[in-house]
């Protein structure tokens, strides 16, 4: 299968995995989620986030994002995702300081080490501003729509999803690759529906289909039985035909020891690339990278039939 992440960016994955660095955020005190309104309430094929990313690493000094960023990448990464700021309530715009840093960052990240960078955010005007600095891969959660509870609710939701639907069609015209993340409790039949709907969606844009990434969103509103439960059904995403990615939320797993901050995902990773899954969001690229060095080896000594020399010098 071929993946592409924005123009001159691409990765052949029938063994390869990508690796994509994810320049953490802390959350901002007192931030939450939105709150969400019912799945009828906005058009089935649109793509609705149901969540708002913490206070982004635009918060942070650009010099900062990209310093992280050159570590990601020397440590085994392919590309690097930057969390954009979101909004607390919808309707209100992005902190105007805060877009401006990402766009900085971004356009310094492009320029300096040429990589593909992906931003996430819930808000479609931050993924508008950090397209116009250079970035090629927009993360968008897939999910209920945010809404407040109040009058003008209904109209904020109708602009939300006409903004939404224009990014993506912005995303086609500029040849930029899309993540569907699912956010929100739901059991695998249902998450893998919903990816699905949202993938037709982008494709009616006129994403191309080699440009659109699908994750199951492990952890993100989920409970341990849903995310154990679409680990083992990962070749279920797989089978949707579109390259399948995973970013495991670090609530689920064990710290690794004498690396604070650091979960092992390990294990989640080896699982999700045996069943499928060709792209790995990570903090810590080295050891997804080691990861799926493993699984490599093993896939291309299933199709070949011959031992890889670099196999048994690959360890975790």
């Amino acid at each position: 299968m071929i993946l592409e992440l924005g123009a001159g960016h691409r990765y052949e994955t029938t063994h390869r995995a990508v690796v994509i660095g994810v320049v953490a955020a802390p959350r901002a005190p007192g931030a939450g989620p939105r709150d969400a309104v019912p799945r009828d309430a906005v058009p089935p094929d649109a793509v609705p986030p149901d969540a708002v990313p913490p206070d982004g690493v635009a918060e942070h000094p650009p010099p900062a994002v990209v310093a992280s960023a050159e570590r990601l990448l020397a440590e085994g990464a392919d590309a690097i995702e930057i969390a954009g700021p979101g909004p607390g309530r919808v309707g209100e715009p992005p902190s105007p300081r805060a877009v401006a840093r990402l766009q900085e960052a971004v356009a310094v990240v492009r320029g300096r080490l040429g990589v593909p960078v992906a931003v996430t955010s819930a808000d479609p005007v931050v993924w508008l501003a950090a397209a116009a600095a250079g970035a090629t891969v927009a993360v968008l959660p897939v999910g209920s729509a945010p809404s407040q509870a109040d009058p003008g609710a209904p109209s904020r939701v109708e602009r939300w999803v006409a903004t939404w639907v224009e990014a993506l069609s912005l995303c086609a015209q500029g040849g930029a690759a899309v993540v569907l993340a699912h956010h929100g409790s739901a059991w695998p039949g249902e998450v893998r529906a919903e990816l699905g709907r949202a993938a037709a969606a982008a494709g009616d844009r006129g994403v191309a289909r080699h440009r659109v990434l699908l994750d199951d969103g492990l952890g993100h509103g989920k409970s341990g039985p849903q995310c154990l439960a679409l680990l083992r059904s990962a070749d279920g995403l797989a089978a949707l035909g579109h390259p399948a990615s995973m970013a495991v939320d670090a609530r689920l797993l064990p710290p690794v020891p004498g690396k604070p901050g650091f979960h092992d995902e390990r294990a989640a990773h080896v699982l999700g690339l045996a069943k499928g899954c060709r792209v790995l969001r990570t903090a810590d690229p080295r050891a997804a990278r080691r990861s799926a060095h493993i699984v490599a080896a093993l896939l291309e000594e299933r199709a070949t039939g011959r031992p890889r020399a670099t196999h048994g010098t690959v360890a975790l």
